[in-house]
């Protein structure tokens, strides 16, 4: 039986968006709103969500793969290199089985494949809490 999620505890959490397209920050940042979450930083490319990282605590990141400059691979790397528990979801329109492996082996703790359902992103949510212990007994 899987532990209730402290759903107050998550929406506390400070969730990032890193993605170049304004439509889907805009529409991840609705669907988060949806599920609870209060706290949402939105970053349009690469190197703006590296310095959200460090420059605040942030609980969940949802990291766009294809995005101009620095894609998000390069991202997820170095955004690891500085945290290591950083809890990363990827996103992609492009969900080849390719894309999803490398996401997981480099360090992703999900994938979504684009567009994304409200059921995918509280999902994600769901998986933050439980590896972050962001439960009740």
């Amino acid at each position: 039986m899987k532990a209730a999620v402290n759903w107050p505890v998550v929406y506390q959490k400070t969730a990032l968006i890193i993605d170049d397209s304004g439509t889907m920050r805009e529409l991840i940042a609705g669907l988060l709103r949806e599920c609870g979450c209060k706290k949402v930083k939105k970053a349009s490319c690469g190197d703006d969500g590296i310095r959200a990282h460090k420059d605040e605590s942030v609980g969940i990141t949802f990291l766009d793969i294809d995005m101009p400059e620095k894609d998000g691979f390069e991202v997820l790397k170095e955004i690891k290199e500085h945290n290591k528990d950083a809890f990363i979801v990827m996103l992609s329109s492009h969900s080849t089985p390719d894309n999803v492996k490398e996401a997981l082996s480099s360090g992703a703790n999900g994938f979504i494949v684009k567009p994304c359902s409200q059921n995918k992103i509280k999902e994600a949510l769901e998986n933050f809490a439980r590896q972050s212990n962001i439960v009740l007994d």
